[in-house]
């Protein structure tokens, strides 16, 4: 698991969020093995959640896209689960012409009416975003 945080201006293009995050990823690699635990733990919140959203990314098709060589090791994606830790979680799958989202809340704490309006805001979000990603992040929420 990799934890981020970015902040987001209000004045800052789409793109340049997303180029933010992409950075922050990349950064972030090297402590991709810390524990939360450890993490919590250090800063007094053992037991108590950091979060209460998760999103995962996946990109099931990457290996076949890769080369247009025979391979001398061959990966096929079995299974994937994704733990439910949290209140919602995002599965992403980034496969092309294959993509898809799942959002899976604990019924518990969000309600069917408040999921379809995150998934409906979400996609009113994404097909912002495809159809202009220099708009800024203020000019996102006019629509919505």
């Amino acid at each position: 698991m990799l934890v981020s945080r970015v902040g987001v201006s209000r004045s800052q293009s789409v793109l340049h969020g997303f180029q933010e995050v992409q950075n922050n990823f990349i950064q972030s690699l090297p402590h991709q093995h810390c524990s939360l635990a450890q993490f919590q733990h250090h800063l007094g919140l053992s037991g108590k959640p950091l979060f209460n959203t998760s999103v995962s990314i996946q990109n099931h098709g990457a290996v076949e896209s890769q080369s247009p060589q025979t391979p001398s090791i061959k990966f096929e994606h079995t299974h994937a689960f994704d733990p439910i830790e949290f209140a919602i979680t995002i599965n992403i799958d980034a496969s092309c012409n294959d993509e898809g989202t799942l959002f899976s809340p604990w019924t518990d704490s969000i309600s069917d009416d408040e999921m379809k309006n995150v998934s409906s805001t979400m996609a009113k979000i994404l097909s912002q975003v495809i159809t202009d990603s220099t708009q800024t992040i203020s000019e996102l929420d006019a629509p919505i």
